[in-house]
């Protein structure tokens, strides 16, 4: 669905609301215009019949005469019957003009009188042309009357707008640009809008809210790391200590090392979970230019005794600088799980394929079949076949390319797994 400003909102409905009144008034001005020409012509047809009848009177011979001096009206002598039923009528009609050599607009009136008992049927005409030409340049007139106003109201609506939409404008700038890592409030401009002035002070507070949460949970992470981390450490020492102990029987010894796996195991967990908490948080905020390419080559160099050892083969083809500004360690942290989950969930004597591009970053493995959905291997927790995993490794992909803007698409093909990541 196509967003529209506030300033195209309210332009629209003003267009509208102007087009719903004037189009109206124009329309009734011009109907009444209109009437009152016609009744001003009207007005003149009934006054020419008193006179055109006063004329007669004291002239009899007009009654012989199809028209009169001014020849605009005919005289035509006519029965009782066809007199009673002919009754004053105003009407338009078309006269052929020979001038002009064409039709033209007329108004006429027919009416009856009598004179030494013979009725006589008279019709009077007036021309219209003059009037409907006046009527046309009045409606033109508020046609271009009509049109100036409304532009002129748009422009002024459009500047009354955007002057008082400026104070929305300059704080929606100044949110855009807001870092909850670095700045605890915003400094509003004062504005002498009440509703706007509210919004500020809402904001405000909720800025100053979300600071103090966000620091607070900041440093109860920093804090739950550091407390977790000194126990993990002093309880795989003792460990340590114990597995040295002669005495020790060999069923204990293995006891001891799966306790001490596990207490590895969440001591690494610790520190993923730590790591994901400040990608969430933006605590990175630190970025160079990194190739990936030459990234890539030194992350498999130090993989190499897993690649060896599961005898895959590997191809790593570059055909573009692929150049990306990020977090040092994050990248690191982004390209190295994708290729650690390549290698370390591949199958033995298995395949790995890596391509570089300009704006691509593909990487391909064998591996076991995966029927469910690839997307839910992003989620925390999610493991494939290996159980010792922490489960997070992907997840802390998806959440690093998330931070970047990095599109990621994972599909399956029978026993191929293959990552794309798109800048």
């Amino acid at each position: 669905m196509k967003k529209r400003t506030l300033l195209q909102i309210t332009t629209r409905s003003f267009l509208l609301i102007l087009l719903v009144v004037l189009i109206p008034w124009t329309a009734f001005f011009y109907f009444q215009i209109r009437s009152a020409i016609y009744h001003t012509v009207d007005e003149y047809l009934d006054n020419r019949k008193f006179e055109i009848i006063r004329e007669t009177t004291h002239n009899p011979a007009l009654l012989n005469m199809h028209s009169g001096r001014k020849t605009d009206f005919e005289l035509k002598p006519v029965s009782n019957q066809e007199a009673a039923s002919i009754k004053d009528k105003h009407s338009d009609t078309q006269v052929f003009e020979p001038l002009e050599q064409e039709l033209e607009p007329y108004r006429k009136l027919e009416t009856t009188f009598s004179y030494a008992n013979q009725p006589y049927k008279l019709t009077i005409f007036s021309s219209l042309t003059d009037s409907r030409r006046l009527l046309s340049i009045l409606l033109r007139a508020v046609i271009v009357l009509f049109i100036t106003l409304m532009v002129i109201l748009l422009i002024m609506n459009r500047l009354v707008l955007q002057r008082v939409w400026r104070p929305f404008h300059t704080t929606l700038q100044k949110i855009h640009s807001y870092r909850l890592d670095s700045d605890a409030s915003i400094v509003f401009e004062d504005t002498h809008i009440r509703e706007f002035s509210e919004l500020h002070e809402a904001l405000s507070q909720w800025m100053l809210k979300a600071y103090r949460t966000y620091q607070q949970q900041k440093q109860f992470t920093e804090n739950a790391s550091h407390e977790l981390q000194t126990p993990l450490a002093i309880a795989r020492n003792q460990i340590e200590l114990l597995t040295e102990d002669p005495l020790l029987s060999t069923s204990q010894a293995d006891l001891l090392q799966v306790v001490e796996q596990n207490l590895s195991r969440m001591s690494r967990l610790n520190k993923t979970l730590l790591l994901l908490a400040k990608i969430d948080n933006k605590q990175f905020p630190i970025t160079e230019t990194v190739d990936v390419a030459s990234l890539t080559r030194r992350l498999l160099e130090e993989l190499w005794e897993v690649v060896t050892y599961k005898e895959l083969t590997t191809q790593v083809d570059v055909s573009g600088a692929m150049i990306v500004t990020m977090n040092p360690d994050l990248a690191e942290i982004f390209f190295g799980n994708l290729i650690r989950n390549a290698i370390f969930h591949n199958i033995r004597q298995g395949y790995l394929n890596i391509s570089v591009t300009n704006h691509q970053f593909k990487i391909e493995n064998s591996g076991n079949a995966y029927h469910q959905d690839p997307i839910q291997l992003f989620e925390r927790f999610a493991k494939g076949s290996e159980t010792t995993s922490s489960g997070l490794g992907l997840s802390l992909v998806q959440s690093i390319g998330k931070l970047y803007g990095f599109t990621i698409q994972y599909t399956v093909r029978g026993t191929t797994h293959q990552i794309d990541v798109f800048l």
